[in-house]
């Protein structure tokens, strides 16, 4: 009857350990699983934050290609409307020249009249008072 009861208890206290080892297994196996979900949702935030700094890299690459062919791009328009000007400028001077001279040679021209106008009038004169003193003599 002790044997049974020191089986029985043996058997009991087996039993027990059983359960508290199935029950220290179970507590383990689920604080690996807890532990791996933390490492797994760790890894997912590391990717999806190396992710965004990408996309973040990118897109400021392409802001800066964007703004460099813009200012090429102005430079380039700043550029041709400055040889426009420059341009114009040298032709309004070229006409500015030319109405110069015009306005040089006309009143050369115009002097040059008066003059011979002048010429012609003293001659005209001297003419007259030459015929005026051949009547009265």
């Amino acid at each position: 009857m002790i044997d049974r009861q020191i089986e029985e208890l043996r058997a009991l206290q087996d039993n027990r350990e059983q359960v508290l080892n199935k029950q220290v297994a179970e507590a383990e196996d689920k604080a690996n699983r807890l532990f791996e979900e933390q490492q797994r949702r760790k890894l997912e935030m590391q990717q999806a934050i190396e992710r965004s700094r990408q996309l973040q890299i990118q897109r400021r690459q392409k802001e800066r290609d964007s703004n460099k062919l813009e200012e090429k791009e102005f430079a380039g328009f700043w550029k041709v409307r400055n040889d426009e000007l420059s341009l114009a400028e040298e032709q309004e001077k070229e006409e500015e020249r030319q109405r110069n001279l015009e306005v040089a040679n006309f009143l050369q021209k115009q002097s040059k009249q008066k003059q011979e106008k002048s010429i012609k009038q003293f001659q005209d004169d001297q003419e007259a008072a030459f015929r005026a003193q051949a009547l009265s003599d």
